[in-house]
């Protein structure tokens, strides 16, 4: 009897699978660590202009450029930074949220700012004066807060959030007053205002994308494509589309009239964590933990940048008002300015 040796036994499995599987296409359930089947060549360079480090490390939850592109606001820790965005340095700090912030935006003349803060306990939001930090309203929420934004006019504030108070409550900028709560039984992830004000759009834990019409507070539409949870959303600027990016790193553009799919984009290995229209919304710009950050074409879906500068998750995005340039944060408490 002839045997064959363990070393030659391995080599010729291998070869066998190999052939099997060239030969019948068998998905073998590996994966590599970052795929991008976008060929290199085609891609835009993008060049980073600025690092700035967080001192303890925190993540950096939420960023926002101010209305001329002077200053870049950074939530992560309890406290929230302004930079001049040409030095880096720090020209002002708050330091009146007691948990960690979650979110942060200037209203459109960027004389106001509105964050919020908290966890399971509790949130708490709170509008600033962004020159003097002065504290003109605040409000208390029975849950934790994910996402702030504010009206096109800038005269009410849009909280979504969860766990003990799942909703969208819109309160007065200036008072902190309640004006309306749009409920539907579920954690709320993100939620934003058309720019006509007429209706409030919200992600939801429970893999849909939700529109209201703010008058009434009917649901007139919901889109239940994703097959995660829905953590961020961003409407066009002339409202006829949204886009969502979920927990399966999935991106899905819409129609906000038929509910049809009009793209679907492929090429993150992670949650999708912020996504964002461009200004003339040409393009779409998404932030995943798979450490990237991506840049796509809004009509084809082909990726335009791919921006591979961090070394964690990408936890948020902000864009300049001509988009060309992009700040991104992560996991580890990095914030890179780049363009492109």
């Amino acid at each position: 009897m002839k045997f064959i040796s363990k070393s030659n036994f391995a080599l010729a499995v291998v070869l066998t699978l190999t052939l099997f599987i060239v030969l019948t296409g068998c998905d073998t359930g590996v994966v590599d660590d970052v795929v991008n089947d976008d060929d290199p060549n085609d891609l835009t360079e993008a060049e980073t202009i600025n690092t700035f480090e967080s001192e303890d490390e925190n993540y950096i939850w939420s960023l926002d450029f101010s209305a001329d592109d002077s200053q870049l606001i950074a939530g992560g820790d309890k406290n929230i930074k302004i930079r001049d965005l040409e030095t880096g340095d720090i020209d002002f700090e708050f330091t009146e949220h007691t948990e960690t912030t979650n979110q942060v935006a200037y209203s459109s003349d960027s004389t106001k700012i509105v964050s919020c803060a908290g966890d399971l306990g509790g949130g708490e939001g709170i509008v600033w004066n962004s020159e003097t930090g002065e504290i003109i309203s605040s409000f208390e929420y029975d849950g934790a807060l994910t996402s702030v934004t504010f009206s096109p006019d800038d005269s009410l504030i849009a909280f979504s959030g969860g766990y003990n108070n799942n909703a969208v409550t819109i309160v007065e900028a200036d008072t902190g007053d309640e004006i309306k709560v749009f409920s539907e039984n579920v954690r709320m992830t993100d939620a934003k205002f058309t720019s006509d004000g007429e209706k409030i759009i919200a992600g939801t834990e429970d893999d849909r994308v939700l529109i209201w019409e703010y008058d009434t507070g009917e649901l007139i539409d919901q889109f239940t494509e994703h097959t995660g949870e829905v953590y961020t959303i961003d409407i066009s600027s002339d409202d006829s589309k949204i886009v969502s990016g979920g927990l399966r790193g999935d991106i899905m553009i819409w129609d906000l009239e038929t509910g049809n799919i009009l793209n679907t984009y492929d090429g993150h290995d992670g949650i999708i964590e912020a996504v964002l229209f461009s200004a003339d919304d040409s393009n779409i710009i998404s932030g995943s933990r798979d450490n990237t950050v991506k840049i796509w074409d809004a009509e084809t879906g082909q990726t335009i940048v791919d921006y591979r500068e961090h070394e964690g998750n990408i936890r948020s995005i902000a864009s300049s008002s001509d988009d060309r340039i992009i700040a991104s944060g992560d996991q580890e408490g990095i914030i890179n300015v780049w363009k492109w």
